[in-house]
């Protein structure tokens, strides 16, 4: 039986999902890195748009504004653009999307080389698969020494591992861009790509996309 595995709530309802870490709570482990915790000027939307310019994160930016256009509920573009809320989000680079276009091209037998080509509910449940709820820097997304499950707003959890890699649905472990490392110091340019700190959450930037069904459920269940 198909199951869909995307949520039609209102925005106010989906930062209900995740709990952290019993044995490594986020209050615990940000305590002693207080640049996580401090809120840049800008919010998340305004720097993915800002690394734009940098080849980075227009993509990303791009997937938001076609759901967003489609009306599509939650509204994720109206969340990283708003101050109410506070959210981490693992970014997939360009070069990421460009990689999963690839993918699914092989897999439909047609040629996408945009994100407007991918329909918009699969493309909403993707993004949702990439947001936590609240501020997380990466001290409290990278274990010690376990995995860790992170809870994602689409109620789909992925898994970090202590090599900062991320494990999807996909069953792929992928290796994080830069520095997604529990280091006070990281995010503070482009290059680490790591605790990019918003006025509304954290950005960790990733060189996968993270995909919250197998390839062949995409297919089945949205026609791609």
């Amino acid at each position: 039986m198909k199951t869909k595995l995307f949520f039609f709530v209102p925005l106010f309802l989906i930062f209900s999902f995740v709990s952290c870490n019993e044995d490594d709570s986020m209050e615990e482990s940000q305590a002693q890195f207080k640049s996580f915790n401090k809120p840049g000027d800008d919010t998340i939307f305004d720097i993915v748009e800002d690394f734009n310019a940098l080849g980075e994160f227009e993509e990303l930016a791009a997937a938001l504004v076609h759901v967003s256009d489609a009306g599509l509920e939650p509204d994720l573009l109206a969340a990283v653009q708003s101050n109410e809320v506070q959210l981490t989000v693992f970014a997939p680079s360009d070069l990421a999307f460009k990689e999963l276009y690839a993918t699914l091209s092989s897999v439909s037998g047609d040629e996408i080389t945009e994100i407007t080509q991918i329909p918009a509910p699969v493309v909403r449940d993707v993004l949702l698969y990439h947001i936590v709820e609240g501020r997380r820097g990466s001290n409290s997304v990278v274990p010690n020494k376990n995995n860790k499950n992170i809870e994602t707003l689409l109620g789909v959890p992925f898994q970090v591992n202590k090599d900062l890699e991320i494990l999807d649905v996909l069953g792929l472990w992928n290796p994080v861009i830069g520095t997604l490392d529990p280091d006070p110091n990281a995010g503070e340019t482009p290059g680490t790509n790591a605790n990019i700190s918003a006025s509304n959450g954290i950005i960790h930037s990733v060189n996968h996309v993270l995909v919250p069904l197998t390839l062949q459920q995409i297919k089945d269940l949205y026609g791609v």
